[in-house]
């Protein structure tokens, strides 16, 4: 083989070799993105279940309140509404469902509720 072509040979061997380090480079680079992609989804599973559980009994809390009141305010239902939507878009189940219907059959009054007096103190 001539020297010209061994040179260039081994320049291109030499070429090759760099891009496999490089792609090699890549590929570790893509396996610890994606475990800890994988650790961020499993942060956010267990985030959002525990979100879940407190949305659940801040409805149920809140519901039964208004049902045994008999009626609900304009502040209180849009609370409660966009916490039902949240809670519903986060998976909740049919248990809240059932309350919350009972909820929107309720009157909604412009009161102030007195509950909501004295949190503001």
């Amino acid at each position: 083989m001539p020297k010209k072509s061994k040179e260039l040979t081994d320049q291109i061997i030499s070429e090759l070799d760099d891009v496999k380090g490089k792609i090699k480079d890549v590929q570790e680079t893509a396996c610890d993105s994606n475990t800890k992609i994988d650790e961020v989804q499993a942060k956010l599973k267990l985030h959002d279940d525990a979100h879940l559980v407190t949305m659940r009994m801040r409805l149920d809390r809140d519901i039964r309140r208004a049902i045994r009141r008999g009626f609900t305010t304009k502040d209180e239902f849009y609370v409660v509404e966009n916490m039902h939507n949240s809670y519903k878009a986060l998976g909740g189940n049919g248990y809240i469902d059932h309350l919350y219907n009972n909820f929107e059959a309720l009157q909604i009054r412009d009161d102030i509720l007195v509950e909501d007096e004295k949190g503001a103190q």
